[in-house]
C-alpha cells in the first residue's frame, strides 16, 4: 500500500496507486459475516455507514486463524486532484469528491454521532444537484474550512438527547 494511512477505530483508509482503500477490522465474533452478506445480498454496510458491493471487495480475511480479520474495499478513485467516492458507498445519489490535500479522512468525516451519515444530509440541502465537492479549486466546491465548520456543528449525543426531550415535552 501507499504512504498515506488514516485510521479511525475499526476502519482505516490507505492510499494506493488507484486511490483509497477502506480497511475494515471485523468488530464481532464472526469474521466472515461481511463475506456472507456480500454473497447472499450483493452488498454489505460496515461501520454503520459505508455500503459496499461485491465488486468493491479487494481482499477478504483469510479463513486461517492468527491474523486480524480485515476486509479491504475500494473506497475512492484518485483523479484530477480529488478522491472520487461513489455516492452509493456513502448513501448519496451523487458521487462525492474530496480534494487529495487538505482534509484528514477518518470515520467522523463521513459519519456523525449516532451513525448519522453526513453526505446525504449535505446532499439534501445543497442548492444544486450533482456531485458534492469538498476542497480543491473547483468553482462548485465546499471549501475545506467551511466543511470542517459544518462537521463541528453536527449535533453530538447530548444535544440530540436534549432535542428529543424538548420535543417530547411539547
Amino acid at each position: 500500500m501507499g504512504a498515506e494511512h488514516w485510521s479511525s477505530g475499526m476502519i482505516s483508509f490507505e492510499e494506493d496507486d488507484r486511490g483509497l482503500v477502506l480497511l475494515y477490522e471485523v468488530e464481532n465474533n464472526d469474521p466472515e459475516w461481511a463475506s456472507k452478506r456480500l454473497k447472499d445480498g450483493g452488498e454489505v454496510t460496515v461501520s454503520n455507514g459505508f455500503t459496499f458491493e461485491s465488486a468493491d471487495l479487494l481482499k477478504a480475511p483469510s479463513k486461517r486463524g492468527g491474523e486480524e480479520p480485515i476486509y479491504e474495499f475500494r473506497f475512492a478513485e484518485k483523479k484530477a486532484g480529488y478522491y472520487r467516492i461513489p455516492g452509493r458507498i456513502l448513501g448519496c445519489d451523487h458521487d462525492v469528491l474530496i480534494a487529495v490535500n487538505g482534509l484528514r479522512l477518518e470515520r467522523r468525516t463521513f459519519i456523525a454521532e449516532r451513525n448519522i451519515r453526513i453526505f446525504p444530509r449535505i446532499e439534501k440541502v445543497k442548492p444544486t444537484s450533482g456531485e458534492i465537492v469538498v476542497g480543491g479549486s473547483r468553482q462548485d466546491r465546499i471549501p475545506v474550512e467551511i466543511f470542517r465548520e459544518l462537521l463541528a456543528k453536527f449535533p453530538n449525543s447530548t444535544e440530540l438527547d436534549r432535542y428529543a426531550a424538548r420535543e417530547l415535552r411539547r
